[in-house]
């Protein structure tokens, strides 16, 4: 099961609201720092998008 909220914490600054618009390249690289790649995968009948690490920024 996925939750359907998704808070990101970063320094000084946060971002909350829908997981599917929480889970974003720009999002990722901008709290993580990292370069990644979204990808949609299968589960069964459902599809899911999951991110894909690439590379550090820094």
């Amino acid at each position: 099961m996925m939750s359907d909220k998704t808070l990101l914490l970063g320094d000084q600054k946060y971002l909350f609201g829908n997981t599917e618009d929480m889970v974003e390249e720009e999002h990722i690289a901008e709290y993580f720092q990292i370069r990644s790649r979204i990808a949609e995968v299968k589960d069964g009948e459902n599809s899911r998008k999951a991110f894909v690490v690439l590379d550090t920024l820094k």
